[in-house]
C-alpha cells in the first residue's frame, strides 16, 4: 500500500510523505483588511500593504521551522499551484 499525505486520502508523491506524528505547518498569505497578512493556526501575522512582503515573511517563518525539522507548506491566495486556492479576505 502506498503512503498517504497528511491532508488527504490520496497517495503521496515519492519523497514527500510526512512522518507519522509530524503535522505540517501551513501558512497562508491572504488579504486582510486593507493589505496582506500571513495566517497560521488561526492567527493573523506580519500585516503589510504588499503581497510580496507577506510572501517573503511567510517563507522566512517556514524556513525557521524547516531548519528545526518540521514540514511546512505556504499557500498564497489568488495563486494556483496543484489544487488552486481562491483569494479570500479575512476580517
Amino acid at each position: 500500500m502506498s503512503k498517504m499525505t497528511a491532508h488527504s486520502n490520496t497517495p503521496a508523491r515519492p519523497g514527500t510523505a510526512v512522518r507519522p506524528g509530524q503535522a505540517r505547518a501551513v501558512f497562508t498569505v491572504c488579504r486582510h483588511l486593507e493589505g496582506w497578512a500571513v495566517e497560521h493556526d488561526g492567527k493573523m501575522l506580519d500585516h503589510t500593504s504588499s503581497k510580496e512582503e507577506a510572501k517573503a515573511s511567510a517563507n522566512k517563518r517556514v524556513r525557521q521551522l524547516q531548519d528545526a525539522g518540521r514540514p511546512c507548506q505556504v499557500n498564497v491566495a489568488g495563486e494556483t499551484a496543484m489544487f488552486g486556492f481562491g483569494e479570500r479576505v479575512i476580517r
